[in-house]
């Protein structure tokens, strides 16, 4: 309660904002509330108070250079974008939410045409880095649980995705007389099937099947009639 408190003071002290805008400005702002309130789609005080304050920031940047919102057009936009680019030096992830701003700002004034003018920034692809083997072993040793432990130590040797481990039937699974196993997965973006090898955790997988006997599939769900869902897994290694 305290915070829901907290966040609308702070959405009302960005709308009491008439005498750094002007009228001409302030009008233009309080209807892009208005629009936002009555879009059911926007439930966030957050997100309303996020919007409020970028969209504060444009229209001070248009009275800044005398320019009406009404006069809006591309040369404006693209010189603001550059603004908030080697200006404001604002993250792509921050330049997202002004285009989103700046999109609805133009519905608002009639001016969906414009919209092309600015894209969302293209965000590189995370790189993801393994930890250190020592890291993993340890984290697949602290496991307790055969079931699970099994199912980290095939993703980190198979390098399979979990909806992949999980979906794995017994009948794909095949131990070869040199002590490994050979699985068929079917890779649950393309619907294409591959193969891959389980070496370095044979034994542990050789033990959970002997254990927990299996029949339809590997990772059977307790609960259901089916195989265990991903979200067990997310849980575990606490994956948000």
């Amino acid at each position: 309660m305290v915070q829901l408190h907290f966040d609308e003071k702070r959405l009302y002290t960005i709308l009491d904002s008439r005498d750094i805008l002007g009228d001409k400005y302030y009008d233009v702002f309080v209807e892009f509330f208005n629009d936002l309130e009555a879009d059911n789609r926007v439930k966030s005080l957050a997100t309303k108070i996020l919007y409020m304050g970028k969209l504060r920031q444009f229209l001070l940047w248009l009275k800044e250079r005398n320019i009406d919102p009404d006069d809006v057009d591309e040369k404006t936009l693209k010189e603001y974008m550059i603004h908030l680019k080697y200006s404001k030096k604002v993250t792509p992830g921050t330049v997202e939410v002004y285009v989103r701003v700046l999109r609805r700002f133009l519905t608002l004034i009639g001016k969906d045409h414009l919209k092309k003018t600015i894209s969302y920034p293209k965000q590189a692809d995370p790189v993801y880095c393994l930890p250190e083997p020592e890291i993993v072993e340890k984290i697949i040793a602290d496991i307790r649980n055969l079931k699970y432990k099994t199912i980290v130590a095939m993703l980190y040797e198979t390098g399979a995705r979990i909806s992949e481990i999980l979906s794995i039937r017994m009948e794909y699974v095949k131990e070869e007389p040199e002590g490994y196993f050979r699985i068929i997965i079917g890779d649950t973006k393309t619907g294409n099937t591959r193969t891959v090898f389980v070496i370095k955790y044979a034994y542990l997988l050789r033990m959970y099947i002997n254990t927990e006997k299996p029949e339809t599939w590997l990772f059977p769900s307790p609960s259901r009639n089916g195989p265990l869902h991903p979200r067990n897994v997310e849980k575990l290694l606490q994956i948000p």
